[in-house]
């Protein structure tokens, strides 16, 4: 609009112009060439001025449109990011179903492993396996305990003495399958004192000896302390002073070494 004023202002500028030149009428004097020269200035200006309305108008347009744009754009993806969690959740959903939906399958129980399983060298243990003692040839169910510092075995009447000018001590293991009770007599390696409990300071003071220990296919002559242990469920706890060189412990099952005939050990 604002050109097309300006257009027909200056049309009818020039008109006028020509419309008087074929009236054969001259401007000469003065005042009418200011005249005339004040009216182009006018028009030059009014067209300008129209010129920079219409730019203006341009610019404010053009912003609207972006404003518009964006939040449409901001929109749109607002409601794709909730299409796309309305379908993780149905997926999710369909899943479940289809999961609740399958029919109960038949747990087998597993079978033991023949031979003990090794990782990295080292042989994988479950939670209790059975092992081995030399003297006097027991074997006890023991609990695999990599929580404990030191291996203890379930010793009773222990009694210290002196042989050839050294300590030594004597005790009895119990068979607990049959009560059998077998002497055992050797020397004493030291003494060191164990605490009770995390949230118990006492401590007690305890002989170390050394047995031959058999697990799984590993026989090794094995530091266990001295106590009573009738009173827990197991009469053998093997701790880290085994097990950080030898074994790898899985506690989610047991007996995954099972014990070889003292004919297949290796020492």
């Amino acid at each position: 609009m604002y050109i097309r004023t300006a257009a027909f202002s200056l049309i009818s500028l020039v008109t006028l112009f020509f419309a008087g030149c074929s009236n054969a009428q001259i401007y000469s004097s003065k005042a009418d060439i200011e005249n005339l020269d004040h009216k182009i200035q006018h028009v030059h200006t009014s067209l300008q001025r129209s010129l920079s309305d219409i730019e203006d108008q341009h610019r404010k347009e053009f912003e609207a449109v972006r404003l518009e744009h964006d939040a449409f754009m901001a929109f749109m993806t607002t409601q794709f990011e909730e299409a796309r969690q309305d379908n993780n959740s149905m997926m999710q959903f369909i899943e479940e179903f289809k999961r609740k939906s399958e029919p109960a399958k038949l747990v087998v129980a597993k079978k033991k492993n023949k031979a003990p399983k090794y990782l990295h060298e080292k042989i994988l243990l479950g939670a209790v396996e059975n092992v081995r003692v030399t003297p006097p040839d027991l074997v006890y169910a023991a609990r695999i305990d990599s929580g404990a510092e030191t291996s203890s075995i379930d010793a009773r009447d222990i009694e210290e003495f002196e042989r050839d000018g050294e300590k030594w001590v004597k005790f009895n293991l119990v068979d607990r399958s049959n009560s059998n009770v077998h002497p055992i007599e050797t020397k004493i390696l030291r003494h060191v004192k164990i605490k009770q409990s995390s949230q118990d300071e006492t401590t007690e003071r305890r002989i170390v000896v050394q047995l031959k220990l058999g697990i799984g296919d590993i026989s090794e002559l094995s530091e266990f302390t001295l106590t009573s242990r009738e009173h827990l469920e197991f009469s053998l706890l093997i701790g880290r002073n085994i097990l950080k060189d030898i074994a790898i412990v899985d506690v989610s099952d047991d007996n995954l070494a099972p014990l070889k005939p003292q004919t297949e050990k290796k020492q």
